[in-house]
């Protein structure tokens, strides 16, 4: 028997979007992402980080596009996110986060 946790993802108390995790490859979670209105505005931020570190991966020269992820991921983590599990009650405020489309995966950092 399977089943799946479902997380939220939020910008203070403000919810983003529910994030129901379909896969664990340790340390990600990856995740099905149904947004909400609220995270229209912050759609095109994520789908841009996607696509830089999509193409940083497929590359061996991505110099370029360093500063950019770097500044991305910087505005993404001034948006004050937080991935909440409501079964458990835990709260995660240090995260990696993808989101691109109708997915997602994230990963919790520890310390």
């Amino acid at each position: 028997m399977t089943y799946s946790l479902i997380y939220l993802l939020k910008q203070r108390d403000v919810l983003l979007g529910e994030l129901q995790e379909f896969d664990l490859d340790w340390p990600w979670a990856r995740c099905h992402f149904a947004s909400t209105k609220a995270f229209d505005p912050l759609r095109p931020l994520f789908e841009r980080e996607h696509q830089l570190s999509s193409e940083f991966s497929d590359t061996s020269d991505s110099s370029s596009d360093d500063d950019e992820i770097e500044q991305l991921l910087e505005q993404i983590d001034s948006l004050g996110l937080t991935i909440e599990c409501p079964r458990t009650g835990k709260v995660f405020t240090r995260f990696g986060l993808h989101i691109w489309g109708l997915r997602a995966e994230f990963k919790v950092i520890r310390g």
